[in-house]
C-alpha cells in the first residue's frame, strides 16, 4: 500500500491484516525502493501525493518490465 498519510496506512493495515499480508510505503519513491526487492500481488495507491502523484507513480511501474503487470487499485 502506498500513501503519504500514515492515519491512512494505519487504519487500512489493520482492516486487512489479519487476511492479507499488507506491506506500506508513505511515498511513490519509497515504494520503488519496495519494489526493487518485493514484487506484490496488487498494490493500493493513493492518487493524490506529493513529489509523485498515483498517476506518475502508476506510469513508472507500467514502463518497467519488473512491475508492469501488477495490479493497482486507486
Amino acid at each position: 500500500m502506498v500513501d503519504d498519510s500514515g492515519t491512512m496506512l494505519t487504519t487500512i493495515q489493520q482492516w486487512l491484516d489479519g487476511t492479507y499480508r499488507v506491506s506500506i510505503v508513505n511515498s511513490a519513491m519509497n515504494a520503488i525502493a519496495f519494489l526493487n526487492k518485493n514484487i506484490p500481488d496488487l498494490i493500493l495507491l493513493d492518487y493524490e501525493m506529493p513529489g509523485c502523484s498515483g498517476p506518475q507513480f502508476l506510469e513508472m511501474l507500467r514502463t518497467d518490465s519488473h512491475t508492469e503487470q501488477i495490479p493497482v487499485i486507486f
